[in-house]
């Protein structure tokens, strides 16, 4: 269903640490969606969250390194995966 709902197009564990989720952001073109990929990095002994990065933003003019951090900070993959979403999109939209 949370692939349904945010257009989640691939999911995969990379590591035993690292997460990578592929998400299309433009849906208004078909042929040719926008997609970024988020890259979770989990400590390994923990399974906190260590570090997030975001590719695909670059053409956007999106910055998201406040998110990062305060997201990171308090372990919230949900709540950065939803604001970076919508970022991506309203950056798409404008």
């Amino acid at each position: 269903m949370h692939g349904t709902i945010t257009n989640l197009e691939e999911s995969r564990c990379v590591s035993e640490n690292e997460l990578q989720l592929t998400y299309k952001i433009d849906t208004s073109t078909p042929s040719h969606p926008h997609r970024i990929v988020i890259r979770f990095i989990f400590a390994p002994d923990t399974r906190n969250l260590a570090d997030a990065e975001v590719i695909g933003l670059e053409g956007l003019g999106v910055e998201i390194g406040d998110l990062v951090d305060s997201h990171v900070q308090v372990g919230d993959v949900h709540g950065f995966v939803a604001a970076v979403l919508m970022r991506a999109r309203a950056a798409i939209n404008s």
